[in-house]
C-alpha cells in the first residue's frame, strides 16, 4: 500500500486531473483511492436508488391560491415518526426532497408564516405515478 501511495501514478492522478484532494481507503483486504475535484455539486450529490422519487413540497394560501414561503414543514414515515422525523423550510417555489417508493409519509406545518393559519396535514403513499408536487394549503 505504501509503495502505491508514493508511486508517481497516484500523484499524477491527484495533480494532473485537477483534483484538490485524495484519500486511500481500505475495506478488509481491498484498497482503493478516492479523489475529489473540489466541486460542491459533486460533493453534495446523493446517489439515488431506483426506489427513490424526487418531489417538491409547497405551501399554498388556500384563499388566494398563491404559493407562499417561510413555512417550516415537518414530515415523517407514517409508522415510524420518532426515528424518521425531518424538517424543512420552504420558499415560494417550494423545496425538493427525496422519498422512497412504497412508504407512506405524513406532512404537516410546524411553523406558519406571519398572518397565516396552519395548513392541513397531508398523508401520501409514494407510487411511481403520483404527482411530483405535495401541496399543503391553509388560510
Amino acid at each position: 500500500m505504501l509503495s502505491w501511495k508514493h508511486s508517481s501514478g497516484h500523484y499524477r492522478n491527484l495533480l494532473n486531473k485537477d483534483y484538490q484532494c485524495g484519500a486511500i481507503a481500505r475495506y478488509k483486504d481491498t484498497w482503493c483511492a478516492v479523489f475529489y475535484d473540489g466541486s460542491p455539486e459533486n460533493l453534495s450529490k446523493k446517489k439515488q436508488d431506483v426506489a427513490d422519487i424526487v418531489v417538491t413540497i409547497k405551501r399554498q394560501d388556500k384563499a388566494g391560491g398563491k404559493y407562499i414561503g417561510g413555512a417550516t414543514i415537518g414530515y415523517y414515515e407514517e409508522n415510524d415518526r420518532w426515528n424518521t422525523s425531518k424538517r424543512i423550510t420552504v420558499g415560494e417555489s417550494g423545496r425538493r426532497i427525496v422519498l422512497e417508493f412504497g412508504k407512506t409519509y405524513v406532512f404537516y406545518e410546524k411553523t406558519t408564516p406571519d398572518g397565516y393559519d396552519k395548513a392541513e396535514k397531508v398523508t401520501i403513499t409514494v407510487t411511481k405515478d403520483m404527482p411530483r408536487e405535495i401541496i399543503l394549503s391553509g388560510n
